[in-house]
């Protein structure tokens, strides 16, 4: 079990992720290539919520030493935009969201800083039925950090930057029209 769970791990790690090296020359890893538009965003997603971070613990997967280490985000719902069939996501929930690395300088590029206890977000994700969570489904580009009543991304595609400044309830009302097609 613990020799599939690794590599099952370096799956996870070097096949799903894409490497992006922009203009500036800084190197980040997402999960999957950003989303172009908040349709794209919002159909591979499993779910988009918005919520706010209880808190974070961090973790090594199967209690294997040798594996990389993990944080896991306990995420209060207090929207939710998009929920999918295998794992539904309500308001008032509470759900815990996977992110490789813990912050001390091994987290995902693109992710830093982690997450902080009250930070309001939005969310796009997807379940992960192996380690019973969610994962960001596409790295720091399915995060919108809510903020002073306006949205501040924490990705860099094109489709974040035109996020920034945004005010909440536009970005709310439009994840929500996206749900409703």
């Amino acid at each position: 079990m613990v020799g599939n769970f690794r590599t099952w791990i370096g799956a996870v790690l070097f096949t799903a992720l894409t490497i992006h090296v922009p203009a500036n020359g800084q190197v980040f890893v997402e999960r999957g290539a950003p989303p172009s538009t908040m349709d794209e965003l919002s159909g591979k997603a499993d779910g988009v919520i918005a919520g706010t971070v209880l808190n974070a613990s961090a973790f090594v997967p199967g209690g294997v030493s040798s594996a990389r280490q993990m944080t896991k985000f306990r995420i209060l719902v207090t929207d939710v935009f998009k929920t999918g069939q295998a794992h539904l996501i309500c308001v008032g929930d509470t759900i815990e969201v996977i992110q490789i690395g813990t912050g001390l300088g091994d987290t995902e590029p693109g992710l830093s800083p982690l997450f902080t206890d009250g930070d309001e977000l939005v969310l796009a994700v997807s379940w992960w039925s192996e380690g019973g969570a969610f994962q960001l489904r596409f790295g720091a580009d399915g995060v919108f950090e809510l903020k002073d009543g306006l949205v501040k991304p924490r990705g860099r595609s094109q489709l974040s930057n035109l996020q920034r400044g945004r005010p909440r309830g536009d970005l709310f009302s439009e994840l929500r029209r996206r749900a409703s097609r």
